[in-house]
């Protein structure tokens, strides 16, 4: 029977301590709760500061792409101006030798506005090969 009294002695204490145990650990967690719940002064200052940094980074870094991008056009557009004006030349030199190779007559307005046209850019070429 003594050992029946320990074992029921010792159950209870477990059980005492649980139930201490829970409750301080719900006295501690409400606690913590209410502090986390509380926010003074400086902690609101400091996260309004980190807010409005954040937003004043943001903004520098939307302005720089915007930046950025119009750059980015801008050479795109010089670009296309570029190969528009190659084209244009690489087509009126095509029509001078395609004009040549037919034999068009030397006194036609057409050719004589090609040949006017494309003249300094066919300089260099003229007597590189002997025409027949």
């Amino acid at each position: 029977m003594n050992d029946n009294k320990l074992a029921q002695d010792e159950a209870q204490r477990a059980a005492n301590y649980e139930a201490i145990k829970s409750d301080v650990s719900r006295n501690v967690g409400g606690e913590i709760l209410a502090e986390s719940r509380q926010s003074n002064a400086a902690e609101v200052n400091q996260v309004e500061d980190l807010a409005a940094g954040m937003k004043q980074k943001a903004a520098r870094e939307v302005l720089q792409t915007d930046r950025e991008i119009g750059m980015g056009r801008f050479a795109a557009r010089v670009s296309q101006v570029v190969d528009y004006i190659f084209f244009i030349i690489y087509g009126l030199l095509v029509i001078r030798l395609l004009l040549e190779l037919f034999a068009a007559r030397q006194s036609a307005g057409f050719f004589e506005f090609i040949k006017a046209a494309t003249g300094t850019l066919y300089a260099p070429f003229r007597g590189l090969v002997a025409s027949p």
